[in-house]
């Protein structure tokens, strides 16, 4: 009652001798008698009027409870007059599978974080931890609700009756469950969020019909020994022999920490000049006149790695001069993280290792005994789509300068890409993500560089309808064929 930040609940479920402790204290307050299946005498006898033995043999519960077979004789003449009603759960609901019903089972009705009650109820709102960048564990997750349905409360999650969950700081999510005296909800199952809807599905945009490529890497494009850029050079010989329709780069590209940069003969800017950006319009140049018709685009996206770049995420395009004319239209500085569309499919980027971000955040279950294990990076890669951002924790990471009011705007994944590009540390990979994260075709294609040795980029093979067997006219995934090579 004296708590800071929860607000009396109306209604709590203690046992019966609350009932006069509440008369002295909280007379508004209304008291329920909840009991297990099977010994619910104190349900039976306030429906009746009187006290009302159990009938039939006695039942088996897990629950714990007194297990007597009618209310004693003071209790029943206090709690007759004191409860606001009595309620029965347990047993066999008990025992059940939080998960029982599939994704098809109804959910209960939406109810404030703190609302207090014996049924269940949908609890909506941002995973938080009991202290401020304090890592999750089970004893320590929080649910913090809206300003508008709970002002603003939090309740702590009790996940010892849910059998599974991948949960981490910042994240949106629906939690089923009880919350009986209004700061712990008991969690049965945890959704995950949803992923942003699809604007146009690819059935009804143009796409190429012809078949293309798309080549992506993600910097440091020089080796740590040196400024050369070499694997800059070999990338766009790859782009150029495979005759690349685009080609994503993204920063660092002239990388804040880099150990050769103190000594460097030339400023920034003129390292970006002459290293990344002429290096890039040569090659647009000589693809243009090769390939007149069907010339290359490149896109370059920022890091906030990246000296030149604005540090504080999310960042607007990276600064340069004016390109040549015949190359302008070819050459696109876009901002971190972007949107972007390449022969009709939608392809979404950010610089930021989010897969290592909330991997490091993340509280999740252990499988359940027989399960398969469950795929690490597919579910950190569905966790972007779902929360419909690229930084979906919060707090951020304290190394990390972000602008959160901008992060929920420019940051945002409003619509469902087809291929959503998250660069990162880990390992490598190219998974198509399930339906419930909007199944889009995710890419990690690593780091151009790794230290003084060179690292990978991927190819990106887009076929066109009629050469795929089986793929339905709305994927996107079925048909394209993912290579990450190393450089």
């Amino acid at each position: 009652r004296t708590s800071p930040y929860l607000p009396v609940p109306p209604r709590i479920s203690p046992v019966g001798g609350c009932c006069l402790a509440r008369d002295a204290a909280s007379p508004q307050t209304q008291v329920w008698a909840i009991e297990p299946e099977g010994y619910d005498d104190h349900r039976t006898s306030l429906a009746r009027g009187e006290r009302t033995p159990l009938s039939g043999t006695p039942a088996t519960t897990i629950c714990d409870a007194l297990q007597a077979n009618a209310p004693g004789h003071v209790t029943f003449a206090i709690n007759s007059g004191g409860l606001a009603g009595a309620a029965a759960g347990g047993g066999a609901a008990a025992e059940a599978s939080p998960t029982e019903g599939g994704e098809e089972a109804e959910w209960p009705p939406v109810a404030g974080v703190v609302a207090a009650g014996p049924e269940a109820a949908t609890f909506v709102g941002r995973v938080c931890s009991d202290s401020e960048g304090g890592k999750l564990n089970p004893q320590s997750v929080w649910l913090e609700g809206s300003r508008s349905s709970s002002g603003a409360c939090r309740a702590r999650l009790d996940l010892s009756e849910c059998a599974e969950y991948a949960l981490f700081p910042g994240q949106v999510v629906a939690v089923r469950g009880v919350n009986l005296l209004g700061h712990t909800i008991r969690a049965s199952r945890v959704l995950c969020g949803s992923p942003p809807p699809n604007a146009v599905p690819p059935s009804e945009r143009e796409i190429t019909p012809e078949p293309f490529n798309v080549i992506t890497a993600t910097g440091p494009f020089t080796c740590s020994d040196d400024l050369s850029f070499a694997p800059l050079d070999a990338l766009l010989e790859q782009a150029t022999s495979r005759r690349a329709l685009a080609l994503v780069l993204v920063g660092p590209f002239v990388e804040a920490d880099h150990p050769a940069l103190a000594a460097a003969e030339v400023g920034y800017e003129d390292l970006f000049e002459q290293r990344v950006m002429l290096k890039v319009e040569a090659f647009l140049a000589a693809a243009a006149e090769a390939y007149p018709h069907a010339p290359p685009h490149v896109v370059l996206v920022p890091s906030p790695r990246d000296v030149l770049a604005s540090p504080v995420y999310p960042q607007p395009p990276l600064p340069r001069r004016r390109s040549p004319e015949q190359i302008a239209p070819l050459l696109h500085l876009a901002p971190n993280p972007a949107a972007i569309d390449v022969g009709g499919v939608r392809i979404a980027v950010g610089s930021l290792d989010a897969l290592l971000m909330i991997g490091s955040a993340e509280l999740a279950s252990a499988p359940q005994p027989g399960a398969p294990r469950p795929d690490r990076l597919l579910r950190l890669a569905s966790h972007v789509l779902q929360q419909r951002s690229f930084l979906p924790l919060l707090p951020p990471p304290a190394d990390l300068p972000v602008d959160m009011a901008h992060n929920f705007v420019a940051g945002a994944i409003d619509t469902r890409p087809d291929i959503l590009l998250l660069p990162s540390q880990l390992a490598p990979f190219a998974k198509v993500l399930p339906d419930a994260a909007g199944g889009a075709l995710c890419v990690n294609a690593g780091r151009l560089t790794r230290n003084a040795a060179g690292g990978n980029y991927a190819t990106l093979s887009v076929h066109p309808r009629a050469q795929v067997d089986g793929a339905r006219t709305s994927d996107i995934a079925p048909r394209v064929a993912v290579e990450i090579a190393k450089i």
